[in-house]
C-alpha cells in the first residue's frame, strides 16, 4: 500500500468513526425528545415521593410485573412489594434532598432505558448522610404511554447506612438462587456462553479479555465506583479494578430473563461469587441490568450495564 493510499484509509475510518458518533448522538437526542415528558413526569414524582415519604406517587408509573432491584436488598417484584420496601425505607430515612442528572436515553423501540445519575441527603438514627450514585430504569413503550418494567440504581462508593439498606421484613428474593432461563434456544445459548466467558475473564482477572464485552460507546455503571463512558475509560478502570480484586474460587454469572428486542437485548442477570483475601472469605450475590447491541459483525456487546448487591 502506498503512503496516500494509507493516508486516504486513515482519513475514511476517521471519518466514518466520526460520523458513526454524530448518528449516535443525534438518535440519542431525538430518543430523549420523544419521552422527555414521561420521563420527567416520574423524575418529578420520585422526587415527591423521597419528599413526602409517600410511595403512591409513584406507583401509577409502575407496570403490573415491575422488577425493582434496590442495592443491598432482594429483588422486589410487583408494585405491591415495591410499596412494602419504600414505607419500610420513609419509616428509617427521612430524605432531605434528592437530585437526579440523565446520563442517556436509549430508545429501543418498545423498550426505553433511562440511565442517570443521582444525590441523596438522608438522615437516620445513626445521622445525617449524603449518598451519590447511578440509576437505571427500564421502561415498556406503547405507542408512546411509558410503563416501567425495572428499576435499579446503586452507589459510587460504600456507603457507612448499607446494613440500614436491608429491611428484613419486606419480600426480597436472591435472583442468584432462584431457577434461571433455561438454555434452549440460539440466543439462550449465546447468552450462557458469554456468560461462562464473562466468568473466566473476572477469575483471571483478565482486563483485556473482560473489556471485549463492552461496545466502544458503552455506559458502564459499576457498583462502588463512578459511571465510566466509553472506551478508554472502561479499558482503564477495569485494569485497575482488575488489579485490585480478591482471589474469586468461585463464580456464576446467569440470568433469569432475556428481552429480545431484534437488533438490542436486554437481560436481568445475577451472581453468586465465593471470594478471598488476606485471610477473609466471603460469599457474595448480586444482580445486573445489561443491555446487549447486535453488532456489524454479528456478536452482542454490552452498551451498558449496571449491578447491585443484595
Amino acid at each position: 500500500m502506498t503512503t496516500i493510499e494509507s493516508e486516504d484509509l486513515m482519513s475514511h475510518l476517521f471519518l466514518k468513526f466520526v460520523c458513526a458518533g454524530i448518528s449516535i448522538f443525534l438518535l440519542q437526542a431525538a430518543a430523549f425528545a420523544q419521552h422527555e415528558p414521561s420521563l420527567d413526569r416520574f423524575h418529578a414524582a420520585y422526587r415527591q415521593a423521597l419528599g413526602d415519604d409517600s410511595a403512591d406517587r409513584i406507583l401509577p408509573f409502575y407496570a403490573d410485573k415491575v422488577r425493582v432491584m434496590p442495592e443491598y436488598h432482594g429483588t422486589l417484584f410487583g408494585a405491591e412489594h415495591a410499596r412494602a420496601y419504600f414505607t419500610a425505607f420513609f419509616e428509617r430515612f427521612t430524605v432531605q434532598g434528592y437530585e437526579r442528572e440523565r446520563l442517556r436515553v436509549f430508545d429501543l423501540g418498545v423498550r426505553v432505558m433511562d440511565v442517570g445519575r443521582f444525590k441523596m441527603k438522608l438522615v437516620s438514627a445513626t445521622g445525617t448522610h449524603e449518598v451519590a450514585g447511578k440509576y437505571a430504569e427500564v421502561w415498556r413503550n406503547a405507542n408512546g404511554q411509558l410503563s416501567l418494567l425495572a428499576q435499579t440504581w446503586n452507589f459510587d462508593s460504600y456507603p457507612p447506612i448499607a446494613d440500614e439498606l436491608r429491611f428484613t421484613g419486606v419480600p426480597g428474593v436472591r435472583i442468584s438462587l432462584e431457577p434461571h432461563v433455561a438454555v434452549n434456544d440460539a440466543l439462550s445459548f449465546e447468552l450462557a456462553a458469554l456468560n461462562k466467558l464473562h466468568e473466566v475473564a473476572i477469575m483471571e482477572k483478565d482486563a483485556d479479555l473482560w473489556s471485549q464485552f463492552y461496545a466502544n460507546d458503552a455506559l458502564l455503571l459499576f457498583n462502588h465506583a463512578r459511571e465510566q463512558i466509553g472506551r478508554s475509560a472502561i479499558d482503564a478502570f477495569l485494569r485497575k479494578h482488575a488489579a485490585e480484586m480478591p482471589i474469586f474460587e468461585k463464580l456464576d454469572i446467569r440470568h433469569d430473563e432475556i428481552d429480545s428486542l431484534g437488533a438490542y437485548v436486554i437481560d436481568y442477570a445475577s451472581h453468586t461469587a465465593i471470594w478471598r483475601r488476606e485471610g477473609a472469605s466471603g460469599v457474595n450475590t448480586g444482580k445486573n441490568i445489561r443491555l446487549w447491541r447486535r453488532e456489524p459483525q454479528g456478536g452482542l456487546k454490552m452498551i451498558a450495564q449496571i449491578g447491585t448487591y443484595d
